[in-house]
């Protein structure tokens, strides 16, 4: 167990900006291998203030690397003990909600058949209906009220720094930064959240356009592209090529396909993350095909991959199925339901530490 020192070194804050870095890495990217690496390594920390921002970081830890960081509880320091416990009892809780969630689930579909048993298949289907518009409507009505409630407060954010420049010492204006920066990403987020839920929730129009497809994905490119380059994060060394003829057309609501091949490349290029603000060199093949009956299209980068099990639980495009905390887990789900809407297809086939193959195919004729 550590101990506290009067003799702590100069560079302590230097320290503790890199482990709360790490932990927004983790918030960002769920089992960042040199975010935990970071963790791991200021567990037993000299200075108190370092070992209770690792502590907070509890909730975020894959389960299998969590072991190093149970003694936290037990610190010598009664901040860092407290933190520690608070940190494990937010992890129970949100895996005790899991559990609930999945329990939930279970008595629906058990619900259901029984409906299907007693009445039919026609009038479950139609009590199911009314059920996902009732739902719908709902969530809709949540996220837009938070939509409203967040743009003052992402107003009064920007203004922070301006409001406390040159007011503070230069230690205090190092920890305002980090902190500012903190609850920007976490509006941002909770933004992407709300309208990813109004995406989801929003009945897809039966109205279609036709539109060029090479210009759709070249554009879903030049969107994602422009999100990372405002964040400031460098995706120069990502090699793009897009393998789609010119004359290969799809009829489509293009607001929401932009959406959906956005996600996708979103996570192609994420395939290669490394650490804060920086990618490794990799490629992105995008290629489209016609069919007999449509046109398929390929998504194919050689990133990090996933493991089967991780494969397993991505194939299942429900909703909150995410490799990343940062990340809403509606991205997949999203891209499955308007695809489905298109009454087309979405799969997925990756390899670990080879790449990942996206495929989707649109048909040409609307059933």
């Amino acid at each position: 167990m550590p101990v506290e020192s009067n003799l702590i070194p100069d560079n302590w804050r230097e320290r503790l900006a890199k482990v709360k870095a790490a932990r927004a890495r983790l918030e960002n990217y769920y089992g960042d291998s040199d975010a935990l690496a970071v963790l791991e390594k200021h567990i037993a920390d000299e200075k108190w203030e370092i070992r209770q921002c690792v502590a907070d970081a509890i909730p975020l830890l894959p389960e299998s690397r969590l072991t190093p960081f149970i003694p936290l509880c037990k610190d010598c320091n009664h901040y860092v003990s407290n933190s520690a416990q608070q940190a494990m009892e937010r992890r129970n809780m949100f895996v005790a909600e899991t559990k609930k969630r999945e329990r939930r689930r279970a008595v629906l579909f058990q619900n259901s058949e029984k409906l299907r048993k007693k009445y039919g298949p026609e009038a479950a289907e139609l009590a199911r209906k009314d059920a996902d518009q009732a739902y719908a409507m709902m969530v809709g009505q949540v996220a837009h009220d938070i939509r409203t409630v967040l743009t003052p407060i992402k107003f009064r954010i920007q203004r922070l720094p301006y409001l406390t420049e040159g007011k503070l010492p230069i230690n205090e204006q190092l920890e305002m930064r980090i902190t500012i920066n903190e609850l920007r990403e976490h509006t941002e987020m909770m933004e992407r959240l709300t309208e990813d839920v109004l995406t989801l929730v929003r009945k897809t129009p039966e109205k279609r356009t036709l539109e060029n497809l090479r210009d759709l994905l070249k554009t879903a490119n030049d969107m994602v592209a422009a999100v990372f380059n405002a964040k400031e994060r460098d995706i120069t060394c990502i090699a793009v090529k897009l393998d789609i003829p010119q004359d290969i057309t799809c009829r489509v609501v293009r607001d929401l396909m932009l959406r959906v091949f956005s996600n996708l490349l979103k996570n192609a290029y994420e395939s290669f993350w490394q650490s804060n603000e920086k990618f490794k060199p990799g490629q992105i093949d995008v290629l489209a095909r016609k069919q007999e009956n449509g046109v398929e299209i390929e998504i194919r980068d050689n990133g990090k991959g996933m493991s089967p099990a991780d494969l397993k639980l991505i194939r299942q495009f429900k909703l909150f199925r995410t490799l990343k905390s940062y990340g809403t887990g509606f991205g997949l789900a999203i891209a499955y339901e308007k695809i489905h809407d298109h009454n087309g297809s979405l799969t997925i086939d990756s390899v670990e530490n080879a790449g990942t193959v996206v495929t989707v195919f649109l048909p040409n004729k609307e059933r």
